[in-house]
């Protein structure tokens, strides 16, 4: 088995401590494992797109029953997202076997690799799904200058959602907000630029 949750039980399991000793430990980044297979001469960029299809393939499997999941459940298709965790094992000629995918994967972090690895990841998710930090700059730049001072001078617009067809129709500017009423408009609009 490849799975760690099992093997770090193992009396042969090398725990990895920090970057410097990814090599010699039994878990690796890919940053490691594409030094690996360049070392020994083996095509990483096949590889990587081999698995890319697997990926690609398996989540195109499942399009159907995710969207009328979401259809029948979900108000607004940006209300949620899901993180999916692929298992994938490789043969003596590497090619990629799909094992399982994870539903929520594990977030736990064991070692200092666990941390570096998915606090990347968790930070590209929040990037991929719009949920963006309190900007402490703006939040300080206001409290200073006061309620006179106007962060969000430019014009905001609201989609006007049709909820029976589920589509937007025409966008009306918007005027006598609070401000946290336009950091959501705002939000709202980035994301739908992205």
């Amino acid at each position: 088995m490849t799975n760690y949750s099992i093997n770090k039980y193992s009396e042969n399991y090398v725990p990895n401590e920090g970057d410097a000793d990814e090599e010699s430990s039994h878990k690796w980044s890919f940053t490691a494992f594409r030094a690996y297979l360049e070392q020994h001469n083996l095509d990483h960029k096949a590889l990587f797109a081999r698995i890319e299809d697997l990926v690609i393939k398996t989540i195109l499997s499942i399009e159907g029953i995710v969207f009328s999941a979401t259809t029948n459940q979900v108000s607004f298709r940006h209300n949620c997202f899901e993180l999916f965790g692929f298992d994938i094992l490789l043969d003596s000629k590497l090619k990629p076997w799909l094992l399982e995918v994870n539903l929520s994967p594990s977030l736990a972090c064991e070692a200092p690799l666990d941390l570096k690895i998915k606090g990347e990841m968790i930070a590209d998710l929040f990037t991929m799904t719009g949920i963006t930090p309190l900007d402490q700059r703006n939040y300080h730049c206001e409290q200073q200058l006061g309620k006179t001072f106007n962060l969000y001078s430019h014009t905001l617009n609201v989609p006007n959602f049709d909820k029976k067809t589920k589509t937007l129709n025409d966008i009306k500017p918007v005027i006598d907000l609070t401000k946290e009423e336009k950091n959501v408009i705002r939000e709202t609009n980035e994301e739908y630029m992205r």
